[in-house]
């Protein structure tokens, strides 16, 4: 039996998260297969607590009721009118002073933004999150893509992950760190990575990492975060990324987003 889970969600205020959650559990129980488990790893950015309003109750998702889990890094939502229902796993977004985001994977800790890269690492892995580097965008080319690459070669695959990205377009080849990665035993994962617009919030579950195993109720955020983690069993990737047209327009409207806010 397997579990998918979409490794890079935000879950904005904006989104209407019943028929997102709807979508995105048959996409992922589809993934996975008969008697297999879906769920999302939420990656918040500074200021973002879903998780926390969703474990508190002041995010309500109509037709799904939450159940937090033992450890307080995982919940559950379950759809009210019964059936297969979701893992969320909590993490956060780090933005580092060098401008590369560091995903913290089953991190409840506030690790700040504005740290240098490998403090803001070894943060999330003192607090027993996954580290994880996503390839975005424009964002591992030039001093950046050589942070990366000197962060691969200092740390290793027992230390950190990358990630893969649904921003990536259809017939974009696989950026080079990430297939240098993949040749020296890194975790890559998969993940949506939706966009602060309204309606990205029905992509979530697009594109995510399928690994062998179950999530252990009693322990739900450890044994995902093994499943995903060094020596987790074989992953394999789920999904369809979109087409550049498509993909350059979502950026477009994104960054015109940003400059009306400005």
């Amino acid at each position: 039996m397997r579990t998918a889970l979409d490794t890079h969600v935000h879950l904005h205020p904006f989104y209407d998260l019943a028929p997102a959650f709807a979508a995105a559990r048959d996409r992922l129980v589809r993934a996975a297969g008969p008697g297999g488990a879906a769920g999302l790893c939420l990656t918040e950015a500074s200021g973002c607590r879903a998780f926390d309003a969703l474990c508190d109750g002041s995010l309500a998702v109509p037709g799904w009721t939450v159940v937090p889990a033992a450890g307080g890094l995982a919940l559950r939502v379950n759809p009210a009118a019964g059936g297969e229902g979701l893992w969320v796993l909590a993490g956060r977004q780090i933005v580092t002073r060098e401008r590369i985001e560091v995903l913290a994977l089953g991190c409840g800790a506030a690790v700040p933004d504005g740290l240098a890269a490998e403090d803001a690492i070894g943060r999330v892995r003192a607090a027993g999150g996954l580290p994880v580097l996503p390839w975005a965008p424009g964002k591992w080319f030039g001093r950046r893509g050589r942070l990366v690459a000197a962060l691969m070669d200092r740390l290793g695959p027992s230390t950190l992950a990358l990630a893969d990205t649904a921003l990536r377009p259809l017939g974009w080849p696989t950026p080079v760190l990430v297939r240098r990665g993949l040749r020296g035993g890194f975790r890559v994962l998969a993940g949506s990575d939706p966009l602060p617009l309204a309606g990205e919030e029905g992509r979530i579950g697009r594109f995510a990492t399928v690994a062998g195993g179950l999530p252990d109720p009693e322990a739900p955020a450890a044994s995902i975060l093994r499943l995903l983690g060094p020596g987790g069993p074989p992953l394999r990737t789920s999904g369809r990324r979109p087409c550049a047209v498509a993909t350059a327009l979502r950026l477009v409207r994104h960054a015109r987003a940003k400059k009306a806010v400005r």
